[in-house]
């Protein structure tokens, strides 16, 4: 697992209009896209480059202990933990569109 630190400030300070739709290829696997989809909105996208995720079940893989398989690691907390810390920060986590799996982070901004 490849892990990119990544800090940014996002106040609507003027350099961040030069963030919108920055796109990070990570090797081997899919991009992480951050976006500004309208105005108080910050979003970053991880995708993958697997199978992806049933529609029918994307709402179902952020409930504690939820997995698609019993193979491979995981316990399944993963997701369930991301969207309460966006929930507790006034953002959410969502499961977005693509060929793989893509986990969504909204950031709400002030400014």
């Amino acid at each position: 697992m490849l892990r990119v630190p990544i800090q940014l400030k996002l106040d609507g300070a003027p350099d961040a209009a030069a963030l919108e739709d920055l796109r990070l290829p990570v090797p081997g696997d899919g991009p992480v896209t951050l976006s500004r989809p309208g105005p108080g909105l910050w979003q970053l996208a991880v995708q993958d480059q697997g199978h992806g995720i049933p529609e029918a079940q994307r709402e179902a893989v952020f409930a504690p202990f939820h997995r698609l398989s019993a193979a491979g690691p995981g316990a399944g907390l993963g997701l369930a933990v991301a969207r309460e810390v966006m929930r507790q920060h006034g953002g959410r986590a969502f499961m977005g569109d693509g060929p793989g799996a893509c986990v969504v982070l909204e950031f709400p901004v002030e400014g």
